[in-house]
C-alpha cells in the first residue's frame, strides 16, 4: 500500500468546459464564475453555485480518464507502481480546489481501482495556500502544506509518493525540494500528454553539520517545541538564516528549514540530558561506555513508543527518592546492567503528531549497578537531594543526538 499525496487544481473545471459545446454548458459557466478565485471561507455563501456544478462535474469525472490532470496522473501512477494506493487529495485555500477534490474523491470512491481516496475539508484544505497574498502563501501556506504531508506520512516517508501534476503551481518548487531532501518519488504528467514522468533524485549534498552544531541543534529543538521565538533575526548564525523567517520581533521555521530539521530528526534520536550530568558524566565517558549509554537510551525511546506498559520502564526501587514525574528504566546491554532516571513530556508538533521529549536526570551502569548493595540508589538519592529543584526545572537540560 502506497500513499499518494496529490495537490488538486482546477483542471477538472477547464476540461469540462473544453469538452462540452458552449450550448451544452447551460448555466455552468455562470456558477463557475461565481465561485472562481473565491477563498474557501466563502463556501457557505456559495452553496447554491456549488451544488449546481457538482453533479455535472462528477458525471464528467466518471466519463473519462482524461477528465482532469489529477485523475489521469493517479491512474498512471497506479499502473507504474503496481500496488494499492491510498490517495490523499490536498486542496488550496479556494472553493474551486475544494470542489474539485470532493468530486475526484467521489469518482474514485465509486470505482474498484484498488485506489482509496481521502479528502476532508477540515484537514485537507490547506489554509493560506492561495495566490492573493504572496507573503501569507510562503510564511503560512507552505508550512501548513508540509505539516499536512508529515501528518499523512506518519513518520513513514519511504511509503509516500508526491504527485505534482495538478494543484497550485507555485507550490511545485517547494514540493520538489521537499521530495529531494526526503528521497520521495515525485511524479508528473503533462496534461496534453500520456507519459508519466518520474523526476529523478538529484545527488544533493546537505551540510548536516549545521544541525549537528550544539548551539544550532538546541536552537532548532527549542524552536520546534515553542513554534515561535522572540529573537532578533540578525543575531542568528548566518549559516542558518536561510532556514528561518522573521515576523516583527519573532522568528519561526520557513518551509525549507522545517523540512530539513524534520529530516535530521528522522536520522537521529534526540534526548535532553541534565546539564550537570552531561558535563560531569556523559562527556567524560570512554567511547565504549558512551556506546552503552547511547544504546540504552535508544532502547528506552523504543519501548516508550512500542510498549509503554513494559514494567522495565517504571522499575520499582525501594527507598529511592525520585524527583517529580521521574522514573527508573531498567535495562541490560551486553551483560551490563543499566539504570536510567528519566521523565517524559508529550507535546503536539507543528505537523499534528504527538512527540515524546525524554529528559534524563542521571544514569548508572556496570559495577555501579552490579554490586550487591545497589550503591547506585544511594548515589542517586544524594544526587536527588542536592539537585532535585534544578532537575525539576526542564530548562536545565541540554540536547544530545544519537544517530539511528
Amino acid at each position: 500500500m502506497r500513499k499518494v499525496i496529490t495537490p488538486v487544481g482546477t483542471s477538472l473545471f477547464e476540461n469540462y468546459k473544453k469538452g462540452n459545446a458552449k450550448n451544452d454548458l447551460g448555466d455552468f459557466d455562470q456558477h463557475y464564475i461565481g465561485i472562481k478565485d473565491r477563498p474557501n471561507k466563502d463556501w457557505e455563501n456559495c452553496k447554491r453555485e456549488i451544488e449546481r456544478i457538482q453533479d455535472p462535474l462528477l458525471k464528467w469525472a466518471r466519463s473519462s480518464e482524461n477528465s482532469s490532470a489529477e485523475i489521469k496522473s493517479i491512474l498512471k501512477i497506479k499502473e507504474k507502481v503496481e500496488d494499492e494506493l491510498n490517495v490523499y487529495l490536498l486542496a488550496s485555500d479556494t472553493i474551486t480546489s475544494c470542489v474539485a477534490a470532493e468530486v475526484i474523491k467521489d469518482r474514485f470512491a465509486s470505482d474498484k481501482d484498488s485506489i482509496t481516496p481521502f479528502f476532508n475539508c477540515k484537514n485537507d484544505v490547506i489554509s493560506c495556500l492561495q495566490v492573493n497574498d504572496a507573503e501569507s502563501f510562503q510564511r503560512k501556506g507552505m508550512i501548513n502544506l508540509i505539516n499536512r504531508i508529515y501528518q499523512i506520512a506518519n513518520e513513514y516517508l519511504e511509503n509516500v509518493i508526491i504527485n505534482i501534476t495538478g494543484g497550485f503551481k507555485a507550490a511545485i518548487p517547494f514540493l520538489t525540494i521537499f521530495a529531494q531532501i526526503n528521497q520521495i518519488p515525485l511524479y508528473y504528467i503533462f496534461e496534453s500528454g500520456k507519459m508519466l514522468i518520474e523526476i529523478p533524485q538529484i545527488p544533493i549534498n546537505i551540510d548536516w553539520r549545521i544541525f549537528e552544531d550544539v548551539k544550532n541543534k538546541e536552537f532548532f529543538s527549542e524552536l520546534e517545541r515553542k513554534k515561535i521565538l522572540e529573537k532578533n533575526y540578525n543575531d542568528l548564525d548566518p549559516g542558518i538564516r536561510s532556514l528561518i523567517e522573521q515576523a516583527d520581533s519573532y522568528i519561526g521555521f520557513n518551509p525549507l528549514g522545517l523540512a530539513l530539521w524534520k529530516r535530521f530528526k528522522s536520522l537521529h534520536r534526540l534526548f535532553l540530558l541534565y546539564r550537570e550530568t552531561y558535563k560531569a558524566d556523559y562527556l567524560k565517558c570512554k567511547e565504549n561506555d558512551k556506546n552503552i549509554i547511547n544504546q540504552s537510551l535508544c532502547e528506552l525511546a523504543r519501548k516508550l513508543e512500542e510498549n509503554p506498559e513494559d514494567p522495565d520502564l517504571k522499575h520499582r526501587l525501594v527507598d529511592c527518592q525520585l524527583p517529580d514525574k521521574f522514573y527508573c528504566f531498567k535495562h541490560k546491554h551486553n551483560q551490563q546492567q543499566v539504570r536510567i532516571f528519566y521523565r517524559v513530556e508529550e507535546r503536539k508538533t507543528p505537523y499534528g503528531e504527538t512527540e515524546k521529549d525524554i529528559y534524563v536526570a542521571a544514569f548508572y551502569f556496570g559495577s555501579d549497578v552490579h554490586n550487591a548493595n545497589n550503591e547506585y540508589i544511594e548515589a542517586f538519592n544524594k544526587f536527588s537531594k542536592t539537585e532535585r529543584q534544578a532537575v525539576e526545572n526542564l530548562n536545565n537540560f541540554v540536547l544530545i543526538d544519537i544517530p539511528k
